[in-house]
């Protein structure tokens, strides 16, 4: 039955159709060396400035995929960017 189930569509390709792409792209790789375990070097020398700035990163994004599902879902319109720059706390 798993070889007939519809593939779930990639988060790059979800960002692209949301108008996130770029902060997917400037936020995903070096969340990424983490989640893959490629950033361990990073880590080595005291490196809690960058940790901490990834976490809030990171808290950022799921706040944006939460705005923009509950949009969707919920109240049926897609989210402006000005509503996502208010979570980044920048212009887009």
């Amino acid at each position: 039955g798993m070889a007939d189930a519809e593939r779930l569509p990639r988060f790059d390709h979800m960002a692209k159709a949301a108008g996130l792409k770029k902060i997917y792209d400037s936020l995903y790789g070096p969340m990424s060396m983490f989640a893959h375990g490629a950033g361990t070097q990073l880590l080595t020398g005291g490196q809690d400035g960058f940790i901490c700035s990834q976490l809030q990163a990171a808290s950022a994004v799921v706040r944006c995929e939460h705005l923009v599902l509950a949009n969707r879902i919920r109240h049926s319109r897609t989210t402006t960017e000005a509503e996502v720059a208010s979570i980044f706390q920048v212009l887009l």
